[in-house]
C-alpha cells in the first residue's frame, strides 16, 4: 500500500510513521515533496454506504482468528478512534477461509503469537488489505458494547488458553 506521493496521481493517505497516532488524512497526489516522518498509502474505499467506514479487526491468538471486530467511524472520523460502533463477528462470516489463511500466515511472518491485524475492504466485495498489526492488543476497542465486551472478553481468553496449550511444553512428573 506503500506509494511515493510524488512518482503517483490520485488521493492517498498521509499519516504519521509512529504508532497509534491517528493522524491520517488524504492529499492529492503528486506532491512536490514528501514530508519527513510521514508515510503514503492508497487510499482504499472502505465506506459502507451511509456516510460511515468500517474497519475489520482481526484478532489473532495462537494461529487462530477467534474473532473480527467490525469498527465503524463516520467519513470524516475513518482515521481516527472514535468509533460509532463495534461488532463482534465470526471470523467465518466477513473474511473467506482464504483470507483468514493469508492474515495467519502473515501474523505467522510478523512472529505474532497474540495481536491484532487492522483490515480494510476495498469496496463492498472487493480486496481486503492488511494495514496495521498491533503487537499489544488493547481491545476490547471503544463503543462496544458490554454484553458484546463480555462475549469477546470469554472468546479471547478461551483461545488465548488453547494456544498456550499448545505451545506450552510438557512436563513430566519423575518418579
Amino acid at each position: 500500500l506503500l506509494v511515493d506521493p510524488t512518482a503517483c496521481a490520485g488521493p492517498l493517505v498521509e499519516k504519521s510513521d509512529r504508532n497509534a497516532k491517528h493522524d491520517g488524512h488524504v492529499v492529492e497526489a503528486p506532491l512536490s515533496r514528501s514530508e519527513r516522518n510521514r508515510v503514503y498509502m492508497r487510499l482504499i474505499d472502505n465506506r459502507i454506504g451511509d456516510g460511515a467506514v468500517e474497519d475489520l479487526r482481526a484478532v489473532v491468538m495462537f494461529d487462530e482468528i477467534p474473532l473480527v471486530y467490525a469498527k465503524r467511524r463516520s467519513l470524516d472520523a475513518r482515521f481516527g478512534n472514535a468509533n460509532t460502533s463495534v461488532r463482534v463477528l465470526d471470523p467465518d462470516d466477513v473474511l473467506s477461509k482464504d483470507e483468514q489463511r493469508r492474515i495467519l500466515a502473515l501474523a505467522r511472518r510478523l512472529h505474532l503469537d497474540v495481536g491484532e491485524l487492522d483490515t480494510l475492504r476495498d469496496g463492498s466485495d472487493g480486496p481486503l488489505y492488511v494495514v496495521d498489526a498491533a503487537n499489544t492488543p488493547f481491545g476490547p476497542p471503544n463503543a462496544i458494547t458490554e454484553q458484546d465486551g463480555a462475549v469477546a472478553v470469554a472468546s479471547l481468553a478461551q483461545s488465548f488458553a488453547r494456544g498456550v496449550d499448545r505451545v506450552r511444553p510438557r512436563v513430566t512428573p519423575t518418579g
